[in-house]
């Protein structure tokens, strides 16, 4: 079963989401949330620095590295227009 988590991004990279779900590249906000998610864990599977917190505490913990998450996906959306 899906977690719920609330999420606040900086209006920019709002409305840039919203742009993409209009536009129909994803179904919705939290599909391009999780893509983002998940293209940030892979990054950091690649790039492990050996933490025993590991990528998932890594990203639990840090808010700013969640907007990165979501920054990189936006522009893996855009690089593939």
């Amino acid at each position: 079963m899906p977690i719920q988590t609330a999420i606040h991004l900086p209006e920019e990279l709002e409305t840039q989401v919203g742009l993409l779900v209009a536009a129909g590249r994803y179904a919705s906000e939290n599909e391009f949330v999780a893509e983002a998610v998940r293209f940030l864990l892979e990054r950091y599977a690649q790039t492990s620095s050996g933490t025993d917190q590991g990528s998932i505490g890594t990203l639990h913990n840090d808010a700013e590295l969640l907007d990165q998450a979501v920054e990189v996906a936006m522009k893996a959306c855009e690089e593939r227009r």
